[in-house]
């Protein structure tokens, strides 16, 4: 028994840990290659308001007796908007181009593609111009510097958030194992304590940092579609209805008096709470649909 309870709680903090690794992977350096042109090119999606963004690439071809003639980058702010055209500057006789797109006030981002063109007229384009009906381009978020302090706070209120949840876990775990009940008033106090660390965290720290870096402090529903927005109500809402569906539990007599779903229920709801934390975050930060 002690030993299931063991694994239950290596798992979910292995899960967790695997959720923060895929924010933090290393790059994919893979080349793009069209025929006998490669381009090696990793995007920077951010860069600090008003400074002009770098961007380097590396473009060759493999084939003798052919070589670059220009790299380009097409850029544009908003959708509906004609794409400026910048030609890139090669870097002596190496393979290396470099230019760089005009600065922007926090929050505004440039959307962009690069072409290839080697001396046989061939052209090669970065990313794909269209990918299964829908226009797809590279792009660079201009953000303000975030207080340290505060930001700080707001990493430590994540961490804490997540400790308090795990805990949850196993509390639920043992009591479905156990069926001892001072396990649901444990487990409740760790989902309650979690989910107030996770609502400072996202809400008002979080805001005020968006704020700071992006100029608004709420880009969710009902004002947008901000996935790293929304991701965060989602996670918030799924513990608040944990709370308020076994609200009757803790009302100072322990009855169970009041409460909307029974022990092993909830018990359930808060394993699979963390399962979903763990999707949800895999979705990359500041994701957004072009």
């Amino acid at each position: 028994m002690t030993k299931t309870i063991t694994r239950m709680i290596v798992i979910a903090i292995i899960m967790v840990g695997v959720g923060i690794f895929m924010h933090f992977k290393i790059p994919d350096v893979k080349p793009y290659e069209k025929g006998d042109m490669k381009v090696v090119f990793v995007p920077d999606d951010d860069s600090p308001e008003n400074r002009r963004h770098l961007i380097t690439l590396s473009a060759f071809t493999v084939k003798e007796g052919v070589d670059m003639k220009e790299v380009r980058i097409f850029y544009k702010k908003v959708k509906g908007e004609d794409f400026k055209v910048s030609v890139m500057q090669k870097v002596k006789e190496g393979s290396t181009y470099v230019d760089s797109l005009p600065g922007l006030p926090k929050g505004e981002r440039w959307f962009y593609y690069i072409e290839a063109e080697d001396t046989t007229g061939n052209i090669m384009t970065i990313p794909e111009r269209v990918k299964e009906g829908r226009q797809i381009n590279f792009y660079v978020t201009f953000e303000g510097t975030a207080n340290r302090l505060l930001f700080i706070s707001h990493i430590v209120l994540a961490i804490t958030a997540v400790i308090f949840w795990v805990h949850s876990v196993f509390y639920a775990v043992n009591y479905l194992i156990t069926g001892e009940r001072y396990n649901i008033r444990l487990e409740f106090y760790s989902v309650l304590y979690g989910t107030i660390s996770f609502f400072i965290f996202a809400f008002p720290v979080g805001g005020y940092i968006a704020h700071q870096v992006f100029g608004q402090a709420w880009s969710g529903i009902p004002f947008g579609w901000d996935i790293t927005d929304n991701k965060s109500l989602i996670t918030f809402l799924y513990y608040a209805a944990i709370l308020y569906l076994v609200k009757g539990k803790f009302n100072g007599r322990n009855t169970g008096n009041g409460d909307i779903i029974n022990d092993k229920n909830f018990s359930l709801l808060v394993i699979l709470g963390i399962v979903i934390t763990v999707i949800v975050y895999n979705i990359p930060h500041s994701y957004f649909i072009q």
